[in-house]
Protein backbone atom coordinates (compact mmCIF):
# COMPACT_ATOMS: atom_id res chain seq x y z
CA UNK A 1 0.00 0.00 0.00
CA UNK A 2 1.53 3.30 -1.18
CA UNK A 3 1.80 6.34 1.44
CA UNK A 4 -1.20 8.28 -0.33
CA UNK A 5 -3.54 5.34 0.15
CA UNK A 6 -2.78 5.42 3.53
CA UNK A 7 -3.03 8.95 4.08
CA UNK A 8 -6.48 8.62 2.45
CA UNK A 9 -7.67 5.85 4.55
CA UNK A 10 -6.94 7.55 7.62
CA UNK A 11 -8.40 10.50 6.84
CA UNK A 12 -11.53 8.97 5.25
CA UNK A 13 -11.55 7.05 8.83
CA UNK A 14 -10.91 10.40 10.87
CA UNK A 15 -13.47 12.01 9.05
CA UNK A 16 -16.02 9.11 9.66
CA UNK A 17 -15.66 9.40 13.26
CA UNK A 18 -15.99 13.08 13.99
CA UNK A 19 -19.11 12.64 11.83
CA UNK A 20 -20.42 9.70 13.93
CA UNK A 21 -19.31 11.63 17.04
CA UNK A 22 -20.87 15.09 16.23
CA UNK A 23 -24.10 13.79 14.08
CA UNK A 24 -26.40 14.21 17.27
CA UNK A 25 -25.82 18.01 17.08
CA UNK A 26 -27.49 18.38 14.29
CA UNK A 27 -30.55 17.91 15.47
CA UNK A 28 -30.73 20.18 17.87
CA UNK A 29 -32.82 23.55 16.63
CA UNK A 30 -30.94 26.06 19.74
CA UNK A 31 -27.18 26.31 19.13
CA UNK A 32 -25.61 28.66 22.04
CA UNK A 33 -23.85 31.57 20.10
CA UNK A 34 -21.74 32.98 22.72
CA UNK A 35 -18.92 34.37 20.28
CA UNK A 36 -20.58 37.69 20.50
CA UNK A 37 -20.50 38.33 24.73
CA UNK A 38 -17.18 36.63 24.96
CA UNK A 39 -14.89 37.45 22.30
CA UNK A 40 -16.47 40.31 20.16
CA UNK A 41 -17.53 42.66 22.47
CA UNK A 42 -14.83 41.71 25.07
CA UNK A 43 -12.04 43.83 25.48
CA UNK A 44 -9.79 41.84 27.71
CA UNK A 45 -8.27 39.45 25.31
CA UNK A 46 -7.64 42.31 22.93
CA UNK A 47 -5.33 44.70 25.26
CA UNK A 48 -2.36 42.47 26.68
CA UNK A 49 -2.07 44.53 30.35
CA UNK A 50 -4.84 42.66 31.19
CA UNK A 51 -2.95 39.24 31.52
CA UNK A 52 -0.30 40.98 33.74
CA UNK A 53 -3.27 42.25 36.15
CA UNK A 54 -4.19 39.00 36.73
CA UNK A 55 -1.64 38.66 39.67
CA UNK A 56 -4.28 40.88 41.82
CA UNK A 57 -7.44 39.05 41.92
CA UNK A 58 -8.89 41.80 44.19
CA UNK A 59 -8.34 43.96 41.00
CA UNK A 60 -8.87 42.29 38.15
CA UNK A 61 -12.55 41.30 39.67
CA UNK A 62 -13.52 44.84 39.84
CA UNK A 63 -12.95 45.33 36.51
CA UNK A 64 -15.83 44.36 35.37
CA UNK A 65 -17.62 47.15 36.94
CA UNK A 66 -15.14 49.43 35.66
CA UNK A 67 -15.53 48.31 32.26
CA UNK A 68 -19.12 47.70 32.14
CA UNK A 69 -18.50 43.84 31.31
CA UNK A 70 -20.57 40.80 32.58
CA UNK A 71 -18.95 39.26 34.87
CA UNK A 72 -18.52 35.94 33.68
CA UNK A 73 -16.15 37.43 31.14
CA UNK A 74 -13.90 38.56 33.77
CA UNK A 75 -14.51 34.91 35.48
CA UNK A 76 -13.60 33.08 32.40
CA UNK A 77 -10.78 35.17 31.65
CA UNK A 78 -9.14 34.58 35.37
CA UNK A 79 -10.00 30.69 34.90
CA UNK A 80 -8.93 30.65 31.27
CA UNK A 81 -5.72 32.59 30.71
CA UNK A 82 -4.16 30.36 28.22
CA UNK A 83 -6.99 29.50 26.01
CA UNK A 84 -7.55 33.71 26.23
CA UNK A 85 -3.47 34.28 24.97
CA UNK A 86 -4.72 32.31 21.89
CA UNK A 87 -7.75 34.44 21.46
CA UNK A 88 -4.95 37.71 22.17
CA UNK A 89 -2.81 35.88 19.46
CA UNK A 90 -5.34 35.00 16.98
CA UNK A 91 -6.62 38.67 17.25
CA UNK A 92 -3.23 40.19 16.96
CA UNK A 93 -2.69 38.34 13.69
CA UNK A 94 -5.64 39.15 12.27
CA UNK A 95 -5.09 42.94 12.66
CA UNK A 96 -1.93 42.86 11.56
CA UNK A 97 -2.59 40.74 8.75
CA UNK A 98 -5.87 42.10 7.42
CA UNK A 99 -5.55 45.53 9.48
CA UNK A 100 -9.02 45.88 10.93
Amino acid sequence: MSDITFRRIVLSALSLVGFIVYANTLLFKEINYDGILYLLNNPLFKDLDYYAKLYDIYDFSLLDEQLGLNSDITTDFMMRPVTYLTFSFNYFYTVLIFRL
